[in-house]
């Protein structure tokens, strides 16, 4: 409408206090409804619209608007009235009420559609573009306007430089992926959503706004959605799939000003709180000056005050405190800083957690068929009807070496050696001996020694479980009437089967050889859990009756260079 309304709505529009003779003339079916004999706008028709008449009228009585307003029609703005009767008197709705339409472009193969529109406009104004920019003010202006930063002087020569047809889009790529674009991007909303670091008012304490502030600068590095960006920032605490992401984005209603001032009424604090709250709303989403319709039917806009105070209602329902800003720490109800999402670092964890999940639903074949050995040979031990039975220690030792050993049961803890003797009492049964077994624990607390000091645990270990290098390079064992410190070289017993819980490639359980120092020797597998077991299957099955005591020695370290035990 070409009427201005500071002239004209202040009396004639939706305001029904405010309005003269019953008259709207921002509603195109009210102006142009005949009123005894006398219509206000005839739309093509200057001589029939009553209003054209009142605006050149000379009568103080008759004259719009009238004196007493103290407002007047300037030559210009008559010519736009005039015009705007004589074609058509068309009526447009509110600006911010008209959705966006695409305009139609020509098919333009050189030519951007944006410079394209502009070209068009400055074309309607009768001027011209100004000349191409060269190639250094270019890359400063789109990185000022990308980044809000400008460019390193290695950025500037690497695109000067460039002359590849595409430098110039491959340029605007690598800023629009800066993280600086999102902060560049977002300090128009910061300043609509009224954003800052402090209360404001007259103590003006600090407050703690910046997780939002981030969640902003994220939305638009992650190009989200425009509808989704408001409607998180509205209603993000009531979506059925809410969550941390959403409540931090709900801050935006958070960026009123705050009192902390004595003397204050609480409820009076909140009234303007949800005030600020509608007027921000107005403003930033809906281009309406939501704020005149606080005390009346807005003047221009066709907000009425029940459409202001419905708005109002909905903000009301926060609760949030009604004094707040001195101590510098929010008010309830707020997200705590562990509840930050920063976006980059859980789209990596949910890539890495999508490729473990992977790599669980893809067996690891060495790992599984080690499993499933241990799982034959369990099968096969029971099928034999195997028992075990602990062995009773009385000794350890360790050649040329004085230091005592520290024994629970059928237990001990290792000194970094490389060799040592066991003996052992048989296990009282009268059923044959088969074999035995070494069970290697977690090395979690340091052993002691028979003095009572601590020994120190190995300086590093295998997956928690093994000192690293742990490798078994060969075992004897022998049997006798009499306890023994060392093995009968004369007597030792031979193995028929040697088998482990688990093993390291190249390092299997079969690798264990009496005395033979050229072998690799077994290690253990750190990938799997629990302690693990080597099981030594003698060729010819002992007694307790005829052998009471067991010797055993164990060797750690091979050729390859692998570090005692």
């Amino acid at each position: 409408m070409a009427l201005a309304p500071r002239l004209t709505l202040s009396c004639h529009g939706s305001d029904e206090k405010a309005r003269k003779a019953k008259l709207r003339l921002d509603n195109a079916a009210d102006a142009t409804r005949e009123r005894k004999g006398v219509t206000p706008l005839v739309p093509g028709s200057l001589k029939e619209s009553a209003i054209w008449e009142r605006i050149l009228s000379t009568d103080p009585e008759e004259v719009m608007p009238p004196p007493k307003s103290h407002l007047t029609l300037t030559a210009k703005d008559k010519g736009k009235i005039k015009a705007w009767i004589e074609q058509g008197a068309k009526y447009e709705d509110h600006w911010a009420f008209v959705p966006p339409k695409r305009p139609a472009l020509p098919a333009t193969k050189n030519l951007n559609p944006i410079d394209w529109l502009v070209r068009k406009k400055l074309a309607d104004e009768g001027l011209q573009a100004s000349p191409e920019a060269d190639r250094y003010t270019l890359v400063r202006r789109l990185s000022f306007d990308l980044t809000g930063l400008p460019p390193s002087a290695e950025e500037v020569e690497s695109f000067v430089q460039d002359h590849n047809p595409d430098a110039y889009a491959r340029l605007v790529d690598r800023l629009l992926k800066s993280p600086h674009f999102g902060e560049r991007m977002a300090l128009d909303w910061l300043d609509a959503a009224r954003y800052s670091d402090t209360n404001g008012f007259s103590i003006d304490g600090g407050r703690h706004l910046w997780l939002w502030r981030d969640w902003v600068i994220q939305a638009f590095n992650d190009n989200m959605p425009y509808d989704k960006f408001i409607a998180e920032q509205i209603a993000g605490d009531l979506m059925p799939d809410t969550d941390d992401g959403k409540l931090i984005a709900t801050g935006f209603q958070r960026n009123n000003m705050n009192t902390h001032e004595g003397g204050t009424i609480l409820a009076e604090n909140l009234v303007n709180y949800n005030a600020d709250r509608v007027k921000t709303l107005g403003e930033s989403v809906l281009g309406l000056t939501l704020g005149c319709a606080q005390c009346h039917d807005h003047k221009f806009d066709p907000i009425s005050q029940k459409d202001y105070y419905q708005m109002f209602a909905f903000f009301n329902t926060l609760e949030d405190r009604g004094v707040d800003g001195n101590a510098g720490v929010n008010s309830l109800p707020s997200a705590m800083r562990k509840t930050v999402l920063k976006t980059d670092e859980i789209k990596t964890l949910e890539a890495r957690l999508a490729s473990l999940r992977d790599k669980l639903r893809t067996p690891n074949q060495p790992i599984l068929s080690a499993w499933e050995n241990i799982q034959q040979l369990r099968i096969q031990e029971r099928r034999l009807g195997l028992e075990l039975i602990p062995i009773k220690l009385i000794k350890i030792s360790t050649p040329n070496s004085g230091v005592g050993f520290t024994i629970e049961g059928n237990k001990f803890m290792g000194l970094g050696k490389a060799v040592y003797d066991l003996l052992g009492e048989t296990p009282k049964t009268q059923a044959p001996i088969t074999g035995l077994r070494l069970v290697f624990p977690n090395v979690d607390e340091p052993a002691k020694t028979a003095k009572g000091k601590a020994v120190a645990k190995p300086k590093s270990k295998m997956a928690g479980d093994f000192p690293a290098n742990f490798i078994l390079t060969a075992v004897d064992a022998t049997a006798d009437k009499i306890p023994g410190d060392q093995v009968n070289i004369h007597k030792l017993i031979k193995f028929s089967r040697i088998t482990a819980s688990s093993w390291v490639e190249g390092f299997p359980a079969a690798d264990v050889r009496a005395f033979d120092v050229l072998s690799r020797g077994w290690g253990p597998d750190p990938k799997l859990e629990g302690p693990a077991h080597i099981t030594l299957t003698f060729t010819t099955p002992i007694t307790a009756e005829t052998h009471p005591y067991l010797t055993t020695q164990i060797y750690f370290g091979n050729r390859m260079g692998g570090n005692p035990s």
